[in-house]
């Protein structure tokens, strides 16, 4: 097993698949979403055209833009989610959850 499959690294390509995920999220500017797992950074792009993002990842992923409505955390959100919700507040999640958190 290499690195990348025991942090369930498995990066989302899919443009449609990542336009029905936006879409069903059905975001609102008001929004604050956390977003677990941004790899290398599809998803986040088209979040931070509709709201807030708060982005965490446990590897610490370059991504190539800058957003004023983008945080990234390089964290595992398994061993923050409460402190992470009272700093940032986020109201919705939105995610391609890594594999292997799924079920944690």
């Amino acid at each position: 097993m290499d690195n990348l499959d025991q942090v369930g690294q498995h990066y989302m390509i899919d443009k449609k698949l990542i336009e029905f995920i936006v879409d069903s999220a059905d975001l609102k500017k008001t929004d604050v979403v956390l977003e677990i797992g941004y790899g290398k950074g599809a998803l986040t792009k088209s979040l931070v055209k509709k709201c807030k993002v708060v982005a965490v990842d446990i590897e610490e992923n370059d991504l190539d833009f800058i957003d004023y409505k983008l945080t990234i955390v390089h964290s595992n959100i398994l061993d923050n989610f409460e402190e992470l919700n009272k700093k940032y507040h986020f109201n919705k999640i939105v995610s391609n959850i890594p594999y292997n958190i799924s079920e944690p």
